[in-house]
């Protein structure tokens, strides 16, 4: 049966658009795919669990997402890869191929965890905001005020501990 749709066009990392966001994400995606087996695992998962702004970007993080568990295992990204939706799975590949700037491994392994660390502070301030505008609109001694407290109190504490790392 032929679809009626017309083929999508490929995504690859020139047509990105250039922004911080994309930057980011573009990055952190390369690090995770070429420097997965040499991150955290805790962190590793927690960040796989964000949801990119990005479409494509998003797709091949859901892809790597599934994948995760099996980071420290030989031939893992090529698996992530091959699960990638089209037209996304080319950006895949050239995720996984293109040169990460660092000087060597250890610098490649420190540079992957800063941007998995940038990616959690951004969700965590996307949280904030959030949480900065519900509190203004419940009463602030209501349990539901005390709780959004308490969870901006939690998101900042976090946020410090990982600006701090």
């Amino acid at each position: 049966a032929g679809e009626a749709s017309a083929p999508l066009e490929r995504v690859t990392l020139a047509s990105l658009p250039h922004s911080k966001d994309v930057a980011l994400e573009r990055d952190a995606l390369m690090a995770f795919l070429q420097y997965g087996h040499r991150l955290d695992q805790e962190i590793l998962t927690r960040v796989m669990g964000l949801t990119f702004r990005h479409p494509a970007l998003e797709a091949v993080r859901a892809a790597v997402a599934a994948h995760v568990q099996d980071a420290a295992r030989a031939g893992w990204a090529l698996d992530a890869i091959q699960d990638i939706r089209e037209p996304y799975r080319a950006l895949g590949g050239e995720l996984l191929a293109a040169n990460f700037p660092a000087r060597d491994e250890d610098g490649a392994v420190a540079s992957a965890s800063s941007l998995a660390r940038g990616l959690l502070i951004r969700a965590l301030d996307m949280e904030k905001a959030e949480l900065l505008g519900a509190v203004q609109r419940v009463p602030a001694e209501s349990d539901q005020g005390r709780a959004l407290r308490v969870r901006l109190r939690d998101v900042d504490a976090e946020r410090r501990r990982l600006t701090d790392a």
